[in-house]
Parts: C-alpha cells; sequence; structure tokens
C-alpha cells in the first residue's frame, strides 16, 4: 500500500514538474520570441549607449530643461504615457522624456552587465549624455527613485530639481547581507519567475497589493504593465535583475544620510499616506537632511499613486515641477 502510494506521489510530481518546464518552454521560446524593436510602440525611441539599446518615449517642445521620468517595477515609457501628456498640456515649456531603465521595457541591455543602483545611475549618465541634455528635472518612482537620485548627487550640475514619489532609497540602512537559497541559483529563478511573469491572475492580484486604491487596476492597466513581456529574454532579464537587487550591497551616496546635506537643488517629495511599502515617516531623514525639500502628501493614496488617483497626483507632480 505505502509503495502504491509513493508510486503514485512520484507520477504526480513528475507530471506537475514537466507541466511547469513546459510552460516555462512555452513562455521564454514562443511568447518571448519578438526583437524589441520590431514591436515597440511606435512612439518608441532608441539611443546606443555603449552596446545597450535604450528606450525612451518623448515630447521635445525645444526648452532648456528635461523632465526625465524613471519608474518602478516594470514601468516602462508606456506607463508614463498619460502622466506626460496631462503634464504637456500645463507647462510646455518643459521637454519631457520617460525612459525604460533596463531590464524594464523594451530596452535592449548588455546581459554582461549588473543592475546595482550605481550601474544604473551610470546608464542614466550615459543616456543624458548622449542626448546631449544640460539640465535636468529627475522623476524617480518606487525603485527608480534609487538611480535617479544616485545620478542627482553625482552630477548636481545638471540637475534643477529632484522629484520623488513613494521612492525607495534605503538610507543608513543595516549592512544588507546578500539573499542566500535556491533565489541565487539560476535556473530555478528562471524558471520561478518565467513561470510568474505571464500569469496575469497572480499579477493583477500582486499589483492590488501595491495600492490603497484599486479603481483603476484592472487587465487593461496591467496589460500595458506587462506590454513588453513578449520581446525575446525578459523572463533571462528580469531574473537577473531580481537576483542583483536581492544581493546589491547598497553602499552608495544615496544610501548615505550625510550625502544629502550637500544638495544644492529643490527636492520634492509625492508620498502617499496609506503607502505600506516604503511608508511615508520615511521621509523624515530627508525632510531633516536636504536644505531646499518640501513634501506633497497625498491621502488616502498606497504606493502607486499615479495610478491610484489620477486628479491628485498629477495636481501633486505639476504643483512640485512649477514651485
Amino acid at each position: 500500500m505505502i509503495r502504491k502510494v509513493l508510486r503514485v506521489l512520484v507520477w504526480f510530481v513528475a507530471v506537475l514538474v514537466l507541466l511547469v518546464v513546459s510552460l516555462y518552454l512555452y513562455n521564454t521560446k514562443i511568447i518571448e520570441s519578438n526583437n524589441p524593436r520590431d514591436v515597440a510602440p511606435l512612439s518608441t525611441k532608441f539611443v546606443d549607449i555603449g552596446g545597450e539599446q535604450i528606450a525612451y518615449s518623448e515630447i521635445d517642445n525645444n526648452a532648456s530643461t528635461t523632465v526625465i521620468l524613471v519608474g518602478g517595477l516594470s514601468a516602462w515609457n508606456g506607463t508614463w504615457e498619460r502622466v506626460v501628456h496631462e503634464l504637456n498640456t500645463k507647462r510646455q515649456n518643459l521637454n519631457y522624456i520617460a525612459i525604460d531603465l533596463p531590464p524594464f521595457g523594451y530596452s535592449i541591455p548588455d546581459d554582461k552587465k549588473k543592475y546595482y543602483r550605481d550601474i544604473q545611475a551610470e546608464r542614466l549618465a550615459s543616456f543624458i549624455a548622449s542626448k546631449e541634455i544640460k539640465k535636468v528635472i529627475l522623476v524617480g518612482h518606487s525603485y527608480g527613485g534609487g538611480p535617479v537620485t544616485e545620478y542627482a548627487l553625482k552630477h548636481q550640475e545638471h540637475v534643477e530639481k529632484l522629484i520623488l514619489i513613494d521612492a525607495v532609497l534605503n538610507i543608513d540602512k543595516p549592512e544588507k547581507v546578500p539573499a542566500s537559497g535556491p533565489i541565487q541559483i539560476d535556473s530555478l529563478r528562471d524558471l520561478l519567475i518565467g513561470s510568474l511573469i505571464h500569469n496575469d491572475a497572480f499579477a493583477l492580484s500582486r499589483l492590488k497589493t501595491f495600492v490603497y486604491i484599486t479603481d483603476y487596476v484592472d487587465q487593461a492597466l496591467l496589460d500595458i504593465y506587462t506590454d513588453y513581456f513578449k520581446t525575446n529574454g525578459v523572463t533571462s532579464r528580469l531574473s537577473s535583475w531580481f537576483k542583483d537587487y536581492v544581493n546589491d550591497p547598497l553602499e552608495y551616496q544615496s544610501t548615505d544620510s550625510a550625502s544629502y546635506k550637500e544638495i544644492k537643488f529643490p527636492v520634492r517629495l509625492i508620498w502617499g499616506d496609506k503607502d505600506t511599502l516604503t511608508p511615508i515617516a520615511g521621509t523624515e531623514i530627508l525632510l531633516a537632511t536636504i536644505p531646499d525639500i518640501g513634501l506633497i502628501t497625498l491621502k488616502d493614496i498606497g504606493h502607486i499613486p499615479m495610478i491610484e488617483d489620477y486628479a491628485q497626483f498629477d495636481t501633486a507632480l505639476l504643483e512640485a515641477l512649477t514651485e
């Protein structure tokens, strides 16, 4: 009897593994079969920065200052389209660029390069230099807040203003201990990532945990955030990013509170008061350290304000740009 149960269990596990592997192969070989340059939206442009193709969208008003928007997890230039359009109707004295910071979006990164915060900041620096942009207003949301802040601290001469939206900065945190276990095994991590990112039900449920207001969180919104998931190698890129994200030592200027005392440009914070991922209490160290800083608190808003309350967020971002 025990042998029969064991045989059934072994067969069940074998079939389950076969199904998971088959799904993974289907996702990575069939769904992820498109060259990013071939399927990117027509509004997406590309620029070469040392062998990496960085994707972005742009509104060029022939202004002297350019607003560069960098998003968080899975965000790319298309997720900023509505916001950029609204800004441009009110402030046409600025240029606007929404960038696909690798591995997100249609950018084609060098697989040999890391995704640590300082390297992401270097990508921004190379992009800004290649576009010959002299003055920037940097807007960073969530994960994107780290790279834009690191860039801003290292290139103050180019920064007119820094706007952080529910940013992940990890200031003065204890020394980070690298992750361990299966997450460090590339094949297992790839299998997990490849199986999850193409599961809409899972992705939609996770997206809802990031926000307080879920009115706009539906399949149509998810489709925007995952539009580039049909490009070749996306599982591998996202898996590599995740490995680097959990192993990033976070020993940078932007993680040291002392660095913020030397900031010469204004900083504006936009934060949801119901953000549980990066609670608003975390802004206290910035408010107490940066010479020219202001906080705009969004009422009853979570971690992704630009998809929770359009009107409240657009007003806040316009205020942060203008004041």
